[in-house]
């Protein structure tokens, strides 16, 4: 199975930065958008390598299989996405950001950290994702954070 989804290898993403990644789906200034599906954000996940080329894969048979779930979650991601560029843009004028915004934000960080556990590492302490990487919704969990 083929993931048809936007190539993002294609534009420059920023190392170590997923969800400035994430904000610049969508080129504001032009409308140009790049998150048309969900399965833009596992072409994502898939570039920036948190899947690897089978979990990508079995995601997209998952998402395929689930179309009304996906395309509320997908609604739901663009929420996110938007919020985050308002939050971003607002602090870069030196502006407050909305306060529906802040808790978009801030509500989504809460799911996310609900999947996050400190574990020992050879440097001390490391935060591990416990996921199922079979939910979709772990992508924006992994995005936010």
């Amino acid at each position: 199975m083929k993931i048809d989804a936007f190539d993002f290898s294609t534009i420059h993403l920023l190392p170590d930065h997923l969800c400035l990644d994430f904000v610049n789906t969508s080129n504001h200034q032009n409308e140009e958008d790049h998150h048309n599906s969900y399965l833009d954000l596992v072409a994502l996940a898939l570039d920036v390598k948190l899947l690897n080329p089978d979990e990508a894969l079995y995601l997209g048979e998952v998402i395929s299989q689930h179309p009304s779930q996906v395309a509320t979650l997908h609604q739901k991601t663009i929420a996110l996405r938007e919020a985050i560029y308002r939050v971003l843009l607002n602090v870069s004028r030196d502006e407050a950001p909305d306060e529906a915004d802040v808790t978009t934000l801030n509500t989504a960080l809460k799911e996310a950290m609900s999947h996050l556990r400190l574990a020992p590492s050879s440097n001390g302490f490391e935060w591990l994702w416990e996921v199922d990487k079979r939910d979709p919704e772990h992508l924006i969990w992994q995005v936010v954070w």
